[in-house]
């Protein structure tokens, strides 16, 4: 796909260094936020498993609801269970890679609400670790959690060709299921954008369209496997 190629003037490469700069330190921000939006979906999903032993019938923490049902009534919907997982993974992995004590509320310390004396230090410590990492990274660079939700994490070691095949899988559909959420989260928001950024945009989703369409198209049995190991060498590379 095309993209827009920089004015090589130094007062616009100074502003797009300057607005790299706005944007990162912002996705950094971003990044702390859904890890406490995970925090509190691993409390959620713990109190929904408690309440369980004690409740016979009805409301969201009955059996069969769980956590969709608990985000559907009391975040109207806005958070979804697809997000709401990827959030709690990342969440469970900076605990993992950390050694952050369940005992903690990552989300208060997060978000500023705890006033523990050494929550401010847990705070930088977990804010360095973040910074300039992506989504990505940390989903994939932190360790894969084994089979069982919240079990021990493999850090430290190679991952083996498997591993780094299903962790790919793994990523590619996080992604996709970002972007297409997004989508829908966008709204008008698209109207910011330059002319430019626009019709680039434009000419993305088309391309995007069209080879999804003829994906549709093509009968089950007949599409190509997706080259994983072939994906994994150009990341690496």
């Amino acid at each position: 796909m095309n993209k827009i190629a920089l004015i090589p003037s130094e007062a616009d490469q100074r502003k797009i260094g300057s607005q790299m700069r706005e944007l990162d330190r912002a996705g950094s921000l971003g990044m702390m936020n859904w890890i406490a939006l995970g925090d509190l979906v691993t409390q959620v999903r713990e109190g929904i498993g408690s309440a369980r032993g004690t409740v016979a019938t009805g409301g969201v923490v009955a059996k069969g609801t769980g956590i969709k049902g608990w985000l559907e009534t009391y975040t109207e919907g806005e958070v979804s269970e697809s997000k709401a997982y990827r959030y709690e993974q990342l969440a469970e992995g900076i605990r993992a890679e950390l050694k952050i004590g369940k005992r903690i509320n990552l989300a208060q310390v997060i978000t500023g609400a705890s006033k523990e004396p050494a929550a401010k230090a847990l705070l930088d410590k977990v804010a360095n670790f973040v910074a300039g990492k992506s989504q990505r990274t940390l989903l994939i660079g932190i360790g894969k959690p084994d089979a069982q939700r919240g079990g021990a994490r493999k850090s430290g070691k190679e991952p083996t060709p498997e591993e780094q095949r299903e962790a790919w899988l793994v990523d590619a559909r996080n992604r996709a299921v970002t972007v297409f959420s997004g989508m829908d989260e966008l709204k008008d928001r698209w109207q910011v954008l330059s002319d430019d950024e626009l019709r680039l945009a434009v000419d993305n989703a088309q391309a995007f369209a069209k080879k999804a369409a003829k994906w549709l198209a093509t009968p089950k049995p007949l599409r190509p496997a997706l080259n994983v190991e072939q994906r994994l060498k150009e990341a690496q590379s």
